[in-house]
């Protein structure tokens, strides 16, 4: 028996609501590098000594003294703000923080007017693409990120955590070629991925239709995360579901159902996939507890547990239930559904409860062939009358070609058991015309032809056994008078008068 099921679309809602959070995140992601950089310079009043620069990389102290003044690791040089610039740096970053975006954006536009050294440059640019995304511009921010990593200036876990901000930033503008380029190459460097970046990159490539590449990522990003999160789980689902790993998919929406036991879609799909893979045992199951549970809520699903119901064997509560909902208004009163309820309740052998729903589709039906099962339905009880009315009107509307020499054959038989042996005959003869009644029709020809002959031979003869009769009466009168003339006690009416 096969179930409708919900199948997981291409939907990016999910994609999109984890887009949201990246897309935080990247700001957060920026900002901390422009923190570090801010923090390598002491921004006190100008004539006031600096304080000792750290690297952008990693602010480390110098564990040879640690009561000393600090300084930066001898192996590699540090990159550092100019104080001027680290001043308005830090002022941007500020309204920045304070969601304050126009102010930022203004003071570092002013900035990139000036001339710079290439990592104040870069590290503005960094800035200013942060504040770009925030406003939702991010076109701009992927210029400005890409303009930053073109400086050369940036260390290089700078430049990586930037790749991974461009390819959320062409994931957000659609670009999902470009994303895949920019992901794939900072994957390949990244000490310790994230689960979020393996969901980035395979929701990616599930938006530009390579599922067999999304599907290894998408795993991994079920795997590797801290908490079960929907919108992965869901990416999943959806990828298992277009590449065919129904195997794979069964466990995960098990897993998704116990989750998450509230999102009717998954209950739906489950059943579904049970169904599709001939579990009908275990579609009914799934289907039977959602209900109980209220998860259920549409029609479709209503009508695929009564069908599942009249499958096993209880019709009665299948044809309960579709009424319950009928009468509820959760389910329309279809042709189709009226129908399936009528089924249901003469499979359950309740035939006065089938007899409405059945009589409404017919009603509703182009054909006649409802009103023929009508028909055929008050046949059985034999109510003659009602099965003649709904036999005639199923033929005069139209039943299948298949079903008109039995829609005929009842008919006569009907009409028989209500002596109208004529009309019956009538109906035979049009049975006769099909193949599959035509013996039958037939039979009942001769059966009636043979009736009738019967009849006029009693006829006939109780005729002729009348005009005997009639004729012995009038030889007994006609002798009884003889008698009367040979014995002188006769006297004639005229002589009388």
């Amino acid at each position: 028996m096969n179930v409708q099921q919900a199948t997981p679309t291409r939907s990016t809602s999910s994609v999109g609501n984890g887009m949201e959070r990246l897309l935080g995140a990247l700001k957060v992601s920026v900002l901390g590098g422009v923190a570090a950089a801010i923090l390598t310079v002491d921004v006190s009043p100008i004539g006031e000594r600096p304080s000792v620069a750290f690297s952008t990389a990693t602010a480390q102290r110098n564990n040879d003294d640690d009561d000393g003044p600090r300084r930066p690791p001898a192996a590699r040089r540090s990159q550092v703000l100019s104080q001027d610039i680290a001043r308005q740096v830090q002022s941007a970053y500020e309204d920045l923080e304070a969601e304050n975006y126009q102010a930022a954006k203004q003071k570092l536009d002013a900035l990139l007017r000036r001339e710079m050294k290439p990592f104040d440059r870069a590290t503005v640019l960094q800035l200013r693409g942060s504040v770009l995304a925030s406003l939702e511009n991010y076109g701009a921010a992927l210029r400005d990120f890409e303009a930053a990593i073109a400086t050369g200036a940036l260390p290089p876990e700078t430049v990586q955590s930037l790749k991974f901000n461009l390819g959320q930033l062409y994931m957000a503008e659609e670009q999902y070629g470009r994303a895949i380029q920019v992901l794939e190459d900072w994957l390949r460097t990244a000490e310790s991925p994230d689960s979020n970046a393996y969901y980035l990159l395979a929701s990616a490539y599930v938006q530009t239709g390579n599922f067999s590449r999304a599907a290894p990522l998408a795993e991994k990003a079920v795997e590797t995360a801290a908490e079960p999160a929907k919108g992965k789980y869901e990416l999943l689902n959806y990828v298992f579901s277009e590449t065919n790993q129904n195997s794979k998919r069964l466990p995960l929406l098990e897993t998704m159902v116990s989750i998450w036991p509230d999102t009717k879609t998954f209950w739906r799909q489950l059943a579904g996939l049970y169904s599709e893979r001939d579990r009908d045992r275990d579609a009914f199951a799934v289907l039977e507890l959602a209900y109980n549970a209220g998860v259920l809520e549409k029609c479709d699903e209503f009508v695929s547990l009564a069908q599942y119901y009249s499958f096993y064997d209880n019709p009665y509560r299948g044809g309960k239930l579709l009424e319950q909902e009928m009468n509820a208004g959760n389910c329309p009163r279809s042709r189709s559904n009226l129908e399936l309820l009528s089924r249901l309740w003469l499979q359950a052998r309740e035939h006065e409860r089938a007899l409405p729903p059945l009589r409404a589709a017919a009603e509703r039906s182009d054909s006649g062939d409802l009103f023929l099962q009508l028909g055929q339905t008050y046949f059985s009880d034999e109510n003659w009358s009602e099965a003649e009315t709904f036999l005639v009107r199923a033929l005069n509307k139209g039943v299948k070609e298949r079903d008109r020499g039995n829609a005929w054959l009842l008919l006569g038989n009907a009409r028989y058991n209500r002596d109208r042996r004529e009309q019956a005959l009538d109906a035979f003869e049009n049975a006769v015309k099909f193949e599959g009644s035509r013996a039958s029709a037939q039979g009942w020809i001769d059966f009636i032809a043979s009736e009738i002959a019967a009849e006029e031979a009693a006829a006939a003869f109780e005729k002729r056994r009348q005009e005997e009769l009639e004729e012995r009466e009038r030889r007994r009168q006609e002798e009884e008078e003889r008698q009367r003339r040979l014995l002188g006690d006769y006297v004639d009416p005229a002589e009388e008068g």
